[in-house]
Parts: C-alpha cells; structure tokens; sequence
C-alpha cells in the first residue's frame, strides 16, 4: 500500500503541504515544474515524523531537491526485561524507591529511638520485663565494626506463659505492598543460643513470630515454628522438624503447611553466625484474586514462596522425599509428599489491597521459653 505526500516548491521560499508524516526511509519521489510528489510504504509511518526539504534552484528551473525525513517521536518508556522471580531481589535505582536504609549506628537506646525505632508493643521506653538491662540493646555490627539491633530472650514468661519482645519500625510510605508495589526488604541477621545450649538439639526450636507486616489492624507474617505437614529437618520428637521459616498471610489466616520450609540452609546451620535475609512481599489485588506472593530468601537461596505459579509445585532440593519419615507423620501429613512450595489455601489467605504500616521484628516466642538472641544489621526496604 502507498501513500502520497504534496510537497509544493515555490522560488525564494518552500510551502509544505503535507497529507500524511514520514519516518526515516527513503522515498519516491517525482518533480512536475514546482510541484514536488514523494510516494512511501505505509508501514514507514509515524505520527511525530516531520519534512525537510532542501532546494537548489535557479531563476527558470528546480535543479536539485533532497528530501530529508527525520523521526521526532519520543524516547520509547525503559522496559525492565523480566526477572527470575526465584532470583533473589535486588534494589535497582533506576526504576524503584528506596523506603528506609539504616546500619543501626546507634549509641544507646535512646538514639535509636530518636531514629524511628521502638521496643517490645512499638513502646518509646525499653522492655525490662524479663532483663534489667532490657530486651531492645545493641551489640556490634555484622561486619566486626558499627553496631546493630540485639534482641534478648532470657527464657523468663512475661505475660501468659510466654515471652514477648521486639524491635518496631513505622513506615511512612503508603504505596508498598499495594498491587503494582511490591515491598522488598533484606537485612542481615544472627541467631545466637544462650544458656550453653544448642538451636533444634532435640527440644530447643526458635518459634517467634520473627517478621510481622502489619497494616492499620492485623499483620502477615513470616515466622519460625516446627513443621506441620514434613518431617524433613533434622530433629527428632518431641518437635517435628526443628526450626523452620513459614508465612501466615493473615495474624489468624494459618493453613496447613504455611507453605513451611523444607529445603536449607536451615537455622540450626548457621546459629551464631551472620546471615541475610531477603523478602518479596505484595497482597492481593482483590478479594477472588491469586496474585499475591509471599517469599524469602536466605544467603541468596529461595527458601520459602508464596505464588500462583509456585503452588503445587515440588520444592527442588528439598530435604527427603516420599519414603523419608512418612511412618511416623498422620495421614495428613505423609499426603503432601513430595514437598510442595504452597498451596491455594495459602494465597487465599493473604490481605486485599493492604500497605504496610509497621514492621515488627522478634515478637512473642510461645510454648517452648529458653534463652536466645536475636540481631539485626544493614536494613534496606525499598518497592516498585
């Protein structure tokens, strides 16, 4: 298909008169005394295309006419190519926010408090609940220098047999974790046992509630406990499993397996020394949807996930398979096998349309009290 644009050539100046733009390609074209006609394939057309023609002339006839097309359309929008959404994250200036970047070099509580951070129910003063010297310290930092949030459980029951501290944060920024902002968060964290004894020896799991999102009035959360649907950690009874991370969509959405960790690195692996943890986090965009996703990383592997395309997925390299400890588990449990990331229960659990307020690091550590330490150092929150 052909179009045809009029150029009309007029001695000591030029008059365009244009049908349809140009673009950057060469065209046809024919001169009849001052009339100038170029012909182009329609496919070479662009609405923001403008014409230069350029004349040599003389006093009775057109010697010589370019003609010149040169594109003005606007720069294309950058497009991010697509991301291994088992990748673990990283903050990209370019195309996302940066909410809060902080390497906890405080001097004191009371420094730390002035920066933003609250103790155990978002208090400004310290928890000398269980301690004297209070629950919300600080120690030195991951990288042998600085400092970084310390996190005191002393095996002491502070408040219906169970023992409750945190380090809190409000975030002031009111897009993240909506559709289309998804939060992300990394930090790195230490788990250190006290008393002399050994994390997930047989009867000493880390079961806190670790990292609660919250909105205006409940949170999600992604905790530690034993395992409720896998007996694939190494730990025997009276605990299935020992310690493993898992996600509550909701403060009372539990289900099933709260899409638990089965494959390591695995908290007894690491204890007393420094790790980091990363985390993807976005809620449903409506009430019928399944487009919320839920996921962690620890040391840069995928160990826990929350997403459509996930559920019902066997968890590659996960610890055992279908002949490992199903003796000893209820039917309930041996049917899940092989380990799956998730289920629908799980993405159906999760908020609609909810940002995150506050974070909540630590919170209540219920059922099994001994003495532990929990710290964090360099925190990063950023979202599309």
């Amino acid at each position: 298909m052909k179009r045809t644009l009029t150029l009309l050539g007029i001695l000591g100046g030029l008059v365009l008169a244009a049908t349809t733009p140009l673009t950057g390609q060469t065209a046809t074209c024919t001169v009849s005394g001052r009339v100038v006609t170029c012909t182009l394939p329609v496919d070479t057309l662009a609405v923001h295309d403008t014409v230069t023609v350029v004349k040599t002339v003389t006093v009775t006839q057109i010697v010589h006419d370019t003609v010149r097309i040169a594109t003005t359309a606007p720069a294309p929008t950058p497009v991010l190519a697509p991301t291994d959404p088992h990748a673990e994250p990283v903050f990209d200036a370019t195309h996302q926010t940066l909410l809060v970047r902080d390497d906890m070099n405080y001097t004191s509580f009371a420094d730390a408090e002035a920066q933003g951070w609250r103790c155990t129910n978002s208090s400004t003063t310290q928890d000398v609940s269980t301690n004297p010297q209070g629950a919300c310290q600080l120690t030195t930092g991951s990288d042998g220098s600085g400092r970084a949030l310390h996190l005191v459980y002393d095996g002491i029951a502070n408040a219906a047999g169970q023992e409750g501290h945190s380090w809190n944060r409000r975030l002031a920024d009111t897009l993240n974790s909506l559709p289309g902002h998804t939060l992300y968060l990394s930090y790195d964290f230490r788990i250190t046992p006290g008393g002399g004894f050994t994390l997930d020896d047989g009867t000493h799991i880390l079961q806190v509630k670790w990292l609660e999102l919250w909105d205006q009035t409940d949170r999600a959360q992604f905790n530690t406990q034993y395992q409720t649907c896998y007996d694939n950690v190494p730990q025997g009874p009276p605990v299935n499993g020992g310690t493993i991370w898992t996600f509550y969509g909701n403060g009372g959405g539990t289900t099933q397996c709260n899409a638990g960790q089965v494959r390591p690195p695995f908290a007894y692996q690491g204890q007393g020394q420094w790790h980091r943890a990363t985390y993807r986090y976005v809620t449903r965009s409506s009430s019928t949807a399944t487009d919320g996703v839920a996921q962690m990383w620890v040391d840069g592997t995928l160990i826990l996930s929350v997403r459509a395309s996930d559920c019902g997925v066997p968890v590659p390299g996960a610890v055992g398979d279908a002949a490992t400890g199903r003796s000893a588990l209820p039917m309930t449990m041996q049917a899940h096998f092989p380990a799956i990331w998730c289920n629908a229960q799980d993405l159906n659990a999760m908020f609609v349309r909810q940002h995150t307020f506050s974070l909540s690091f630590g919170n209540v550590s219920a059922t099994r009290l001994w003495p532990f330490a929990i710290d964090i150092d360099h925190l990063a929150l950023w979202r599309d």
